[in-house]
């Protein structure tokens, strides 16, 4: 091992400087690809299907992160079962910078819906940084007759509604269970391996609402594709200014949506602070804000301890949900 020789030492005492002078290369070692760090491409994996928010948003970032960096990220699709599949494969993965992970409000109620959520969202991974928020919308097809969320309360009493999400536990899903929950309706949910498909056939009129989070429809809204009734948020939002909010009809109505990046637990801590100062630069970058505000969403940053606080509380918010709601994993 370069660097490090041994001394002849009478007795026992030799094994105990090889011991030691091993342990300091190894620290030393370490330290050195901590302050290399990155130098081989590193690993983005989106938990849903191409095409949606989410991926678009990761996509934004990604380059501006890689330029800066000077590795190349690679995002990565894994989608299936509202964001599982990906989210179990980055918790097993090696902690070493090169896999991150895209999280979304999904990664906190998953745990209390799907069986084979196994992991721990505060236990298995470490904060990098919340990026953005976005305001929850409600969208019917451009065809149909509903102008006002009363409008969809109606109908949904009327008759039982279809509404398609990017899969249970997603984010879409538990805000549409939630309007239904608060207004007294029943809707048949048709989950999806992301949130493009589940948009295909409501455009389609195959279904007959959805409620997500801005980015997932902001281009199908613009285009006409698709019909905005309302936003989620408590307050009306700079990104659809002239909705109301689903509140104003069902008093104590909220969804938001969030995107920020995790990594394995027990990533070293340097890593964690070099990702988060890059990805901070690139939020803080205007093109990449003007990019943002295209996309649907407002830029957060900060530090990885104010995202850890923040996903300890919306786990806390899904605990107490997921409680009232008496829901059991499947």
């Amino acid at each position: 091992m370069a660097g490090c020789g041994v001394i002849k030492i009478n007795g026992g005492t030799v094994i105990r400087a090889l011991v030691l002078a091993a342990a300091v290369c190894c620290v030393a070692s370490a330290a050195s690809a901590q302050t290399d760090y990155p130098t081989r491409p590193i690993r983005l994996v989106v938990p849903f299907a191409a095409g949606g928010g989410t991926d678009a948003l990761s996509r934004v970032l990604a380059d501006a992160v890689s330029r800066d960096l000077g590795k190349g990220i690679v995002v990565e699709n894994v989608g299936g079962a509202g964001g599982t599949i990906g989210v179990n494969q980055v918790a097993r993965a090696d902690p070493d910078g090169y896999t991150l992970l895209c999280a979304t409000p999904s990664i906190t109620i998953n745990p209390y819906l799907q069986k084979h959520a196994t992991y721990n969202p505060i236990r298995d991974f470490a904060p990098v940084i919340q990026a953005t928020v976005s305001p929850a919308v409600l969208v019917v097809n451009k065809d149909s007759p509903v102008k006002s969320v009363q409008d969809v309360i109606d109908l949904a009493k009327a008759r039982e509604l279809q509404y398609g999400t990017a899969g249970m536990g997603s984010f879409s899903h538990i805000s549409t269970q939630l309007f239904a929950t608060m207004t007294n309706t029943k809707m048949t949910h048709i989950p999806y391996r992301g949130t493009n498909p589940a948009l295909i056939d409501l455009v389609a009129g195959r279904l007959q609402l959805q409620i997500e989070n801005a980015p997932g429809i902001l281009a199908q809204v613009k285009d006409g594709e698709l019909k905005a009734i309302a936003v989620g948020t408590s307050k009306k939002s700079a990104i659809l200014p002239d909705l109301p909010t689903i509140a104003e009809t069902v008093p104590g109505y909220e969804a938001s949506s969030w995107f920020g990046i995790l990594v394995p637990a027990n990533t070293p801590k340097p890593i964690i602070d070099k990702l988060n100062a890059s990805f901070n630069k690139a939020l803080n970058d205007p093109d990449i804000q003007k990019k943002l505000t295209e996309l649907g969403v407002e830029r957060v940053g900060g530090t990885p301890e104010q995202f850890g606080d923040y996903l300890k509380a919306k786990v806390k918010e899904m605990q107490e949900l997921a409680k009232a709601a008496n829901l059991q994993p499947q």
